[in-house]
């Protein structure tokens, strides 16, 4: 009888085993940054308002948007742009989220936390 196969069989079962109790892995999304990714003309296209227009927004709103930054959540600026092109195009949740790579429903939620 040959140990060698009936240890290593074992021991590759234990391992699927194990590999079933581990968590799965989720992906993250990396997010775009429409801020500064586009110039001034175009950034003023996209969202009506220039950038030093969405800064003074952010200051006066910012400290009431989530930023725990785990998990990747989306930081305020992105939540504030996403709200503002929601308002300036009256673009589908959806395309708005692929825009900064962000599921619909979390332009639904951000767009109500925002707008509120």
């Amino acid at each position: 009888m040959d140990t060698t196969s009936s240890s290593s069989a074992s021991s590759d079962e234990e391992l699927d085993r194990i590999m079933e109790l581990l968590p799965e892995i989720q992906q993250v999304r990396s997010r775009r940054d429409p801020f500064n990714l586009f110039d001034n003309r175009e950034f003023k296209e996209r969202y009506r308002f220039s950038k030093q227009t969405v800064n003074q927004l952010l200051y006066i709103i910012g400290e009431n948007l989530i930023n725990a930054q785990k998990n990747n959540e989306v930081t305020p600026i992105n939540q504030l742009l996403i709200t503002l092109r929601y308002y300036a195009t009256g673009s589908f949740q959806q395309v708005l989220g692929d825009h900064i790579n962000v599921h619909k429903s979390t332009v639904c939620r951000i767009v109500h936390r925002v707008g509120h």
